[in-house]
């Protein structure tokens, strides 16, 4: 179940965090096109959506590990449902460590 939750919170890091979902997007669009078109934006579900692919990804890791039940379904479900909580914790978490540095530089006075 542990597995799960890390796998979430890799997967909202992806999808929420950084902009490599967006970067990959552009690639394909060039690609296909070989740059003839100007980029538009576009939506390919589950990839643009933290809580969809976490749910699917979720899905096909119980399914592969041998978990298939109803309640780690509705554990799957649940963890997906959770990923703005999830962003938002691995955001305060991050701004927690950056405070917690800025007090150690101004207490050790490295910081002028």
């Amino acid at each position: 179940m542990i597995d799960l939750l890390i796998l979430t919170c890799l997967i909202v890091w992806i999808e929420d965090l950084t902009d490599f979902v967006d970067i990959m997007k552009v690639k394909l669009w060039n690609w296909i096109y070989n740059h003839q078109k100007p980029y538009k934006p576009y939506v390919i579900k589950p990839f643009d959506c933290s809580l969809c692919m976490s749910f699917w990804i979720g899905l096909i890791y119980i399914a592969i590990t041998g978990q298939f039940t109803i309640p780690m379904i509705g554990y799957v479900g649940l963890l997906s449902f959770m990923t703005p909580v999830i962003c938002d914790v691995l955001r305060l978490v991050k701004d927690i460590m950056v405070k917690l540095i800025d007090y150690v530089y101004k207490s050790l006075k490295l910081e002028e």
